[in-house]
């Protein structure tokens, strides 16, 4: 089976496995004007190769991984692909990279699936686990027509109870703060409380994102951590593109940012030289809960409760959906539904038309 694609220039490619002095070797011829120009040169290549081509069942999983990651690198965007790829070269290629695919069968599947799930993984992500999986399989059948045996294993299941979405009122809120004594965290919390932004987001900023002169701050990248939490990247795009926003601040917050700024020297806005690392800000995020007496949540939950805030104070869905970096209003109602307040009650006043006054 081969794949076609359209590159970049224009032009079309077809790739496809061959076998050279018996090893199994990707082939990609290029250049052809239309879709039907390159197919008519694979069929050409094909017949005058027939004895070197390639039984895709006689390839290894880690030759249908380095097919895929070909294909995907010009797919996706870095932060994506370098994600996705610590968790197959962790947790996928250890199994199977070696293994020929037609050995590869549901038991297999199934007792890979065993031994991920004892690591005490959350169930989300088991998912993403499982989904790097899938993928590859789901490549290897729509392109050399290979059974997708991960599709067979199916998901791993949600044993747990599902998580509930908290949120802080104005008021948690403030009494949360109020027991902030270090002013970075204190300017951090506040600004994910006051924008809505994601934490990656908060912690990419540099100082001149900001345009005090005007109150807004610009969110155009976020910052990864990986799992040690000792190296960070910076990524110069945020979670998809409509996440590339000018958001407007309030003055309360300003002056808060002004004061951090008149204390630090480095480009970050939190933590002057380098981003705030996770474990501090979960630990400083737990002091002040306790210290506060108000229930623990999320660093993610911030967002939330800033949309609640948003919401419940009668703001436009469209202009919340914006400030959040949403891809649509769609998407920030079905997240946010349960925020808004009953207008039943309301909606019916607007009915009461008098229907005997003819």
């Amino acid at each position: 089976m081969a794949s076609y694609e359209k590159r970049n220039s224009g032009l079309w490619a077809v790739r496809f496995i061959t076998i050279d002095d018996g090893q199994v070797k990707h082939k990609r011829l290029s250049g052809f004007e239309r879709k039907k120009d390159a197919e008519a040169a694979y069929i050409k290549y094909t017949q005058e190769h027939k004895k070197t081509e390639a039984d895709p069942n006689k390839m290894t999983f880690g030759d249908l991984y380095a097919s895929f990651w070909s294909i995907k690198e010009s797919e996706l965007k870095h932060s994506s692909l370098r994600s996705n790829d610590e968790v197959i070269k962790k947790y996928i290629l250890p199994h199977f990279e070696n293994l020929l695919i037609e050995n590869i069968t549901v038991e297999k599947i199934l007792e890979w699936k065993r031994d991920i799930y004892a690591k005490g993984f959350s169930f989300e992500y088991l998912k993403r686990i499982y989904s790097n999986l899938n993928a590859i399989f789901r490549f290897g059948n729509n392109v050399y027509n290979i059974p997708n045996v991960a599709s067979r294993a199916k998901n791993f299941k949600n044993t747990s109870a599902s998580k509930v979405m908290l949120f802080w009122t104005e008021n948690e809120f403030l009494r949360f703060i109020s027991c902030a004594d270090n002013l970075i965290y204190k300017a951090f919390f506040s600004f994910l409380y006051l924008t809505g932004a994601r934490r990656g987001e908060a912690l990419a900023l540099i100082w001149n994102d900001i345009d005090f002169a005007n109150g807004t701050v610009y969110i155009s990248k976020q910052c990864d951590f990986h799992e040690t939490g000792t190296t960070y990247v910076i990524y110069d795009t945020p979670k998809n593109e409509s996440s590339v926003r000018t958001i407007y601040m309030p003055k309360n917050l300003c002056v808060l940012l002004i004061k951090l700024k008149s204390v630090t020297s480095g480009d970050f806005v939190f933590n002057n030289s380098r981003p705030l690392p996770p474990e501090n800000i979960r630990r400083y995020l737990k002091i002040y809960c306790e210290k506060s007496g108000v229930k623990k949540i999320r660093l993610h939950d911030f967002r939330h409760s800033h949309a609640s805030l948003l919401i419940n104070k009668g703001n436009d869905i469209l202009a919340v959906a914006q400030r959040l970096g949403h891809k649509n209003i769609e998407q920030t109602l079905n997240t946010y539904a349960h925020f808004f307040p009953d207008k039943q009650k309301e909606l019916l006043k607007s009915l009461e038309i008098d229907l005997d006054n003819q």
